[in-house]
């Protein structure tokens, strides 16, 4: 009996019937201001305190769910026609242990406290939440269920601390335009509250979400006594100006190199209630150069790197109804709207191209809500504008179209019924775009991509299932077609596929995908899930959507076991063991392997966690990128993880990972140390240094082809990657932050043993490969070009083949300097300083650590920009 039938074995006997005990739920019932409104300065002072009730029968939650807290903790909410007014006092029999550490916006530092409140009261689709620190920094997020929240969407309201001898205090003022709710005599909305005290990291709550249970929204409390609230159709604008300075280092020759480059831009961005439930958000010129730089990385593979988004009116939502996760993959990724220009000018020699960094976004609105009926919409569109590369040739100059005027169009549906059990949605994209010169033929002219979502709760929401169904069509000139069908995600023209068919002249290309899963995902200690996807090799989704592989088939089985009740030495720990197969259309296993993880919370507040993989023989169709499959040997991994208490002025993290492989050559080692310190409450800085030590016996060359024979060339790379973070955040007051975020990046890679593929079907390396030796490969160190004679096996016919030295020393440094001044809610001021060096050589011969001085004497690019964006309401 293997281990994965040993899982499957065990999901069929697990009994699961064991509940977590129930708890009451918590009704706070507020009341209509008397009196004149609090002055929001965070002291109980004022008279309108004395009227309504306090609320101070709080319930622990963590660590020891159900227990009474260890500090009172007491609650008020008032409301008059515009605001919510909620108060707390937060009692502490240890003042001077309250951790006022202080931080930027949306970020959780110290003790802790908020209201989270689910307007809709639906349990799906998430409360509005709002936290403060005792130092006075606000928090607003949208919170899920599944221990998930957003931070990216922005409210603009009031919260000030205050403190007394043996407590802190709270005021806030929570206008009702920045909710979204059904408009009826009398709501009913469900209410979240709670308080983290960081030096215990205890956390306790006004009616309790139970750890086991089903989420937050499910276990929520009430807020009952709204009457007669106003119906929200408050329009909200924010317009921006800003100036911007860039400073390159000065290209000899290249007529476009400028040492400065002054420009300036202005746009505005919206939000209009439709109604109390229904918004549009819309952004004319939009710019976000505020926004801080992706990580560094140097890409050797055939699959795209994932980036999140980080612009601001992209990521409101985007959690919420624009979310449609096809297992590892996305139908809607909101960064390929404004990307870099997807064509690449062929430049000649003494040609030179100023090519836009990214594509102009014109404008963009979104419509989001949800009815009185349980209906979700979402809907989004964005045209972004033609672009154009200026090429100069002696002083001629031309223009060449690297991006056409393009249309993104994202329409979401999702239908909840049955008290939230069971939930129906749907989801179109768009892609249009317009093709009118030959240069542009290689991107596909029109790109639809739908899918429709079921998932539906069982016994108390302890299971759910989970089936999906995507599809996408697309066409385009026939050069845009057999660019997709050789894409990495498909290799339609590799050779032995014998289940689609490689079509040069193809205008059309269609594909499907599905999902079915069952999970068990809440009470006792048990949790469960199996799941089936399929993906057929015509899926596209990367127009607006991302999508690393179509072609394939793959199952997941999995348990877990969870404790989450302090246990001897342990506050949390959980264990579990995975396993998955996959496997494309032709029937070739792709991959199968079985994972077993642990993980440790200990009392101290120190928390371990380990994992051990075990990765089976496979049959790589992706190695030699379009060439035949080939068996690759399989690996062990194995990776650990400590992390000291984070609570404390200085926290620690160790990080261990190592792939060791069955062919007894690759092999990899990576290890990190990441580290917190807190110099005051004001001023802390956050880091992590990395590296890593690689050795790939199979790393991808190239592919000659000479004469109708393809010789497919690859080698044993040899690289190094050092890579270091730091962050520092000043808050001089919770409005003004300064936050400085650093990037370097080194990594060096140095290619011996090159071989050629001779028996892509063979599991015997010796047999799979030939190492070139002797005269069959010469290295001329001038010209650093090596020569190779390359022979087909079937026909006997040789060629020379030459390329450079494929060694590389890449060296990489981002970062930013951003001040960020709130003046007052919503309204803005930003200075940021973006600095970057860069470097790439075809040479090895010095050390990492060399690297690192030398990344230093590198001429840099830097950008200082200013911007100024005021919020107003009409």
């Amino acid at each position: 009996m293997t281990l994965r039938t040993v899982i499957l074995f065990t999901l069929a006997l697990i009994c699961s019937g064991i509940f977590a005990q129930e708890y009451p739920k918590s009704t706070y019932t507020t009341q209509r201001l008397n009196s004149l409104p609090p002055v929001v300065d965070g002291k109980l002072d004022d008279a309108c305190w004395n009227e309504g009730e306090w609320f101070k029968d709080f319930i622990q939650c963590i660590p020891r769910e159900g227990n009474k807290p260890s500090q009172p903790t007491a609650l008020k909410i008032l409301y008059d026609d515009k605001y919510l007014y909620v108060a707390f006092r937060a009692y502490d029999n240890e003042p001077e242990k309250i951790d006022i550490r202080t931080g930027r916006k949306d970020s959780f530092n110290g003790d802790q406290i908020g209201v989270a409140l689910d307007t809709y009261f639906d349990h799906v689709t998430g409360a509005f939440e709002f936290d403060i620190s005792a130092s006075g920094t606000k928090t607003d997020l949208i919170l899920f269920n599944g221990q998930q929240w957003d931070t990216n969407w922005d409210a603009v309201w009031d919260g000030k601390v205050g403190m007394e001898n043996s407590a802190w205090t709270v005021e806030f003022r929570i206008p009702f335009s920045q909710l979204r709710y059904t408009t009826t005599e009398e709501p009913i909305w469900g209410m979240h509250v709670w308080r983290w005290i960081n030096r215990l990291q205890e956390e306790d709550q006004f009616s309790l979400i139970r750890m086991n249970g089903p989420g937050h929204l499910f276990d929520m409390g009430y807020l009952k006594g709204l009457k007669n609230i106003p119906q929200n159709r408050q329009i909200e604008l924010m317009p921006y100006v800003l100036g911007k300075l860039k400073r390159d280092p000065v290209v000899q020759g290249n007529p476009f190199s400028k040492k400065n480059e002054w420009n300036g831009n202005f746009g505005i961005d919206g939000k209009i209630g439709l109604s109390s439930n229904l918004t549009m958000d819309l952004t004319i010129n939009p710019d976000f150069g505020q926004v801080e730089a992706d990580p560094a990385n140097l890409n050797l593979s055939v699959y795209e790197v994932f980036y999140n988004e980080k612009r601001p009116f992209f990521l409101e939502g985007r959690e919420t109804i624009f979310n449609f996760d096809f297992d590892d993959d996305l139908l809607f990724y909101s960064r390929r709207i404004g990307h870099p220009p997807a064509i690449e000018p062929g430049l000649k020699s003494n040609e030179y191209a100023k090519i836009p960094d990214a594509t102009a976004i014109l404008g963009a609105v979104k419509l989001s809500g949800r009815t009185k009926n349980g209906l979700s919409i979402g809907i989004l569109e964005s045209l972004t504008g033609k672009e154009t590369s200026e090429i100069d040739y002696n002083g001629n100059r031309s223009e060449q179209t690297v991006e056409p005027l393009s249309n993104y169009f994202v329409a979401r549906l999702k239908q909840d019924m049955n008290e939230s059990n069971t939930s129906l949605g749907g989801i179109i994209t768009m892609t249009n775009r317009k093709i009118n010169e030959k240069n542009l033929y290689i991107l596909p002219e029109n790109v639809f991509t739908g899918g429709l979502d079921f998932k539906h709760y069982l016994m108390n929401k302890t299971y759910f299932i989970e089936a999906k169904l995507i599809g996408s069509h697309l066409n385009g000139e026939p050069a845009a077609l057999r660019r997709l069908q050789q894409a990495s995600s498909r290799y339609y023209h590799r050779p032995g596929i014998d289940y689609v068919n490689y079509n040069e002249n193809a205008t059309v290309l269609n594909g499907h995908g599905g999902s079915l899963e069952f999970n068990k995902e809440s009470y006792g200690n048990w949790r469960y899930n199996t799941k089936v996807v399929w993906k057929s090799p015509g899926l596209e989704l990367n127009d607006l959507g991302f999508l690393q592989t179509a072609d394939e088939v793959k199952t997941e089985a999995g348990v877990s076991y969870i404790e989450r009740e302090p246990q001897s030495i342990f506050r949390t720990y959980s264990f579990s063991l995975n396993g998955s197969d996959r496997w494309n259309f032709g029937g070739e296993n792709l991959y199968s392997g079985l994972e077993l993880e642990t993980y440790l919370n200990f009392l101290n507040l120190w928390s371990f966690s380990a994992e051990v993989e075990r990765t089976n023989e496979i049959f790589d169709t992706r190695i030699l990128r379009g060439g035949p499959a080939i068996y690759t040997k399989g690996f062990w991994e194995f990776g650990a993880y400590l992390q000291t208490d984070q609570a404390k002025d200085l926290g620690l993290t160790f990080n261990f990972n190592r792939h060791t492989y069955d062919d007894k050559i690759s092999y990899s080692n990576y290890f990190s140390l990441g580290f917190t310190y807190k110099f005051s409450n004001a001023l802390q800085t956050t880091g992590e240094i990395g590296f890593s030590r690689e050795v790939n016996n199979l790393q991808y060359i190239a592919t000659p082809d000479y004469n109708g024979f393809k010789y497919y060339l690859l080698a044993e790379m040899n690289r190094k990657t050092l890579s270091s973070t730091l962050r520092f955040d000043f808050a001089i007051t919770p409005d003004f932050t300064i936050q400085y975020y650093g990037n370097a990046y080194l990594s060096l890679g140095t290619f011996s043993n090159f071989k050629q593929i001779k028996n892509p079907a063979s599991k015997d390396y010796n047999k799979l490969y030939e190492v070139l030796s002797g005269d069959k490969i010469s290295y001329d160190m001038n010209e650093m070009m090596y020569s190779t004679k390359l022979i087909d096996e079937a026909s006997g016919l040789s060629t020379v083949y030459s390329f450079g030295n494929p060694d590389f020393n890449y060296r990489e440094l981002r970062s930013n300097l951003v001040f960020r001044w709130e003046f007052q809610p919503g309204s803005i001021i930003y200075l940021v300083w973006t600095h970057t060096r860069t470097s790439y050589e075809p040479t090895t011969n010095v050390s990492l650590g060399d690297n690192w001085t030398r990344l230093w004497d590198l001429e840099s690019q830097n950008i200082f920009l200013a911007k100024f964006q005021y919020w107003f309401s009409i």
